[in-house]
């Protein structure tokens, strides 16, 4: 399918054929065939032969570009050399020199390291140059992935995050559990700093008119719901994330979809009233 039909597609012109997204599998063997190569292939040269799995199985369109992403697990899942992180299995977490065994330790890094940082990243922000940035980056993946695919925007609209990644699920439900004003003022911090990158970002967009479809994504529920109670999002973290949103959704035409691993249907309505268009 030409560029031009998945354009239509997205701007809900009437066109022949339905566009196809990313296939991404973490599979070696899937890939190699996928591509038409001889096993072990993918290994020698991950990025070609991905690519060519991508065109073989008729892709049309790329927003995640991670060709370089199944050399993170081997068939077996994790080898005993691969480093653990919060979420994967650390015995032990370490953040700027402090040890991250307790929601008060979350709390004490939030406010001695993450909210120190969100200031004065707010302060030395620059629009135009964070745009000039997002249009280099995606105007570079573009080039890679060469002319039969289109790439969509992806990775650079923000919004306030759960932070498990950084401190383990149990440290920072915990803590969220408990200093429910603390994780407010991050999602408020958080949400201060996407405002201004989304300008620049809503910019990059329409200055270089990329096409109008960005997916978001961010895992905050599991197979029964939502990770914390619904009521506590609806307090805490919508107003912020809608704020963080609004220069992106509000440009015309925008379709901002959204992507959570999990059960999220006490999410939709808000997320729609957030500016969303799909899932």
């Amino acid at each position: 399918m030409s560029f031009e039909a998945v354009l239509d597609t997205i701007a809900r012109k009437k066109v022949k054929g339905i566009p196809t997204w990313i296939v991404h599998t973490m599979d070696f063997d899937i890939l190699d065939e996928l591509a038409g190569e001889k096993p072990g292939t993918y290994l020698k040269d991950p990025v070609g032969t991905y690519l060519k799995a991508q065109k073989n199985a008729g892709v049309d369109f790329i927003d995640q570009f991670i060709p370089e992403n199944p050399l993170s697990m081997r068939r077996d899942g994790f080898e005993s050399g691969t480093q653990k992180g919060a979420t994967t299995g650390a015995e032990k977490i370490v953040l700027d020199g402090m040890v991250i065994d307790s929601p008060e330790a979350v709390i004490e890094h939030l406010e001695k390291i993450a909210f120190p940082q969100l200031e004065k990243a707010k302060e030395t922000f620059d629009e135009e140059k964070t745009a000039k940035e997002i249009i280099s980056s995606e105007k570079a993946i573009q080039e890679r992935i060469g002319s039969s695919i289109l790439k969509v925007p992806y990775g650079f609209v923000l919004f306030p995050v759960f932070r498990y990644g950084w401190y383990g699920y149990v440290n920072y439900f915990t803590a969220y559990a408990l200093y429910p004003e603390i994780m407010e003022k991050d999602f408020k911090l958080q949400a201060d700093y996407a405002e201004m990158h989304n300008r620049a970002a809503a910019k990059a967009i329409i200055e270089e008119e990329m096409p109008l479809l960005c997916r978001s994504d961010h895992d905050m529920t599991d197979s029964r719901g939502t990770l914390v109670d619904i009521k506590s999002l609806e307090k805490i973290w919508f107003p912020h994330f809608k704020r963080a949103m609004r220069p992106v959704v509000s440009i015309p035409g925008m379709n901002v979809i959204w992507h959570c691993d999990g059960n999220l249907m006490a999410m939709i309505s808000m997320l729609l009233d957030a500016g969303l268009k799909g899932f």
